[in-house]
């Protein structure tokens, strides 16, 4: 699933879920590029997402690098 949908449907704020990611955790600001399609985390950063997520947000889904939006588009065009 979206990492996006994860926290929503875990009710987790950009501030309570960052510093649970990694070792020091990542800040609020960097998640919401990840959350957003802003940027695609590097390697290291996805593994420690789906580690926090428990597997729930797959490796190929935070490095896939398409924005909700993208995908959304490609359904309607489809």
């Amino acid at each position: 699933m979206k990492l996006k949908t994860y926290m929503k449907r875990k009710k987790l704020t950009l501030r309570a879920f960052a510093p649970r990611i990694g070792k020091r955790g990542i800040s609020a600001q960097t998640l919401h590029n990840y959350v957003t399609g802003k940027r695609v985390p590097p390697l290291g950063t996805a593994l420690d997402i789906v580690k926090a997520t428990d597997g729930d947000v797959s490796l190929r889904e935070l490095l896939d690098g398409k924005t909700e939006q993208a995908e959304e588009k490609d359904r309607v065009s489809a």
